[in-house]
């Protein structure tokens, strides 16, 4: 079988959705599959824990998006005969299976408008959608009405957006949730060197006594969570200042300046991009918890990498990986909106950072993630994928 991957930007340290596509694809061809890449970008070349095989060539366009969607699709019309399934991460007419990883357009931005930072003020900056993401939203809805592309969300909460804002149908909209390579990431971890050099970075700033938090953001901070984050640290140095005091938020993110508000600034310690899975594993293993309390999150990677190493998470209803840390018990999934009032509210979310303090939870809840960890491997990710392709020839044969 030989199958298109159909991606505009392959950079693994922009952040998860675009590290999946690039396992996607290599637990593709150990499952025998022929894979070729269409992308604007070939960064992941000479990234070194994804090699590019033989078998997985690239090609490559430099135009602006628009320009791209239109040369896949007329290369792919072209080469029909050599080609049995394109898969789509990027939406293009030509597409059999679409696989929104980062989510549905009109959901990210109708879902983050509605929330608010505090009772006057709205968040910013993720109110409208681009010049590049409204063609997006223009090609997957075309996608909807007027092709029988199959889409499969890596979450029950993207599943249901497909629903509500493309109106897809059940046989249509197929879950398959996201995939982690945990082989490699274990080993990536036994054969870190990164986790001295980031003691050694943290030396003199976090003690052996306080209770340290993972916020693992590249890029979009404020759509992360960093609003309601911030609200709960002020909240437990009113109610909990014992609590307080030993809390400290690792932050990596390419933002080198951030540190919070002037008002918390002491509780985080920015550690800077963490791009590879060796320095990602060492974030992990340091760590009491990762926190993401994020605003809109298809299924934050993240959050199941952590997972899968053994580190509880604190997460909101609007990720996506909730579903899993809730399904199984490995931390907390918090409300970040008032019950009664639908206002933002940040006393969820300081009630779980409470109750990740206490040492003898966090061990029941690390034990519940290794109980998890394998139900959302990269092999049954694969398997899913490869049911729906098989599904989708064996109904072309029909039709011919």
């Amino acid at each position: 079988m030989r199958v298109a991957i159909v991606v505009e930007k392959v950079r693994p340290g922009n952040g998860g959705a675009e590290i999946g596509v690039l396992e996607l694809a290599l637990g593709l061809q150990r499952e025998g599959i022929d894979v070729e890449f269409f992308a604007r970008q070939s960064r992941h070349a000479t990234y070194s824990d994804f090699p590019v095989t033989a078998r997985n060539r690239c090609r490559l366009w430099l135009d602006r998006h628009k320009g791209f969607v239109t040369w896949v699709d007329h290369t792919i019309m072209g080469r029909s005969n050599r080609i049995d399934i394109v898969h789509a991460i990027t939406p293009v007419l030509s597409a059999d299976v679409y696989q929104p990883r980062s989510g549905i357009i009109d959901a990210t931005y109708r879902h983050s408008i509605r929330k608010y930072l505090s009772r006057r003020k709205p968040i910013c900056g993720v109110g409208r959608p681009n010049s590049r993401q409204k063609e997006k939203r223009e090609q997957e809805r075309l996608l909807a009405k007027k092709t029988g592309c199959i889409f499969t969300p890596n979450s029950r909460f993207v599943q249901s957006t497909c629903t509500e804002y493309l109106g897809i149908p059940p046989e249509r909209n197929r879950l398959i949730y996201n995939g982690i390579d945990i082989n490699s990431l274990v080993f990536a971890r036994n054969r870190n060197q990164e986790a001295e050099k980031l003691r050694e970075k943290l030396q003199g700033t976090v003690h052996d006594d306080y209770l340290l938090g993972l916020f693992p953001v590249t890029s979009n901070l404020l759509l992360k969570g960093t609003g309601p984050l911030e609200e709960a640290i002020r909240i437990l140095r009113e109610q909990n200042s014992a609590l307080a005091q030993r809390l400290r938020i690792m932050v990596a993110t390419r933002k080198d300046n951030y540190r919070g508000s002037p008002d918390v600034q002491e509780h985080f310690v920015n550690i800077g991009p963490q791009n590879t899975r060796s320095q990602m594993a060492a974030c992990y293993d340091l760590v009491d918890f990762v926190i993401l309390p994020s605003w809109h999150d298809p299924c934050s990677r993240v959050v199941l990498e952590g997972i899968c190493l053994g580190t509880p998470a604190i997460t909101s209803k609007f990720n996506g990986a909730g579903e899993v840390v809730s399904r199984y018990n490995c931390g907390i999934v918090a409300n970040l909106l008032a019950r009664k009032s639908g206002c933002f509210c940040a006393e969820d979310l300081a009630k779980a950072i409470e109750k990740m303090a206490d040492p003898v939870q966090r061990e029941t809840w690390k034990i519940n993630c290794a109980n998890a960890s394998e139900y959302f491997c990269i092999d049954h990710h694969v398997k899913g994928l490869i049911c729906i392709y098989e599904e989708i020839l064996r109904s072309r044969n029909r039709v011919h």
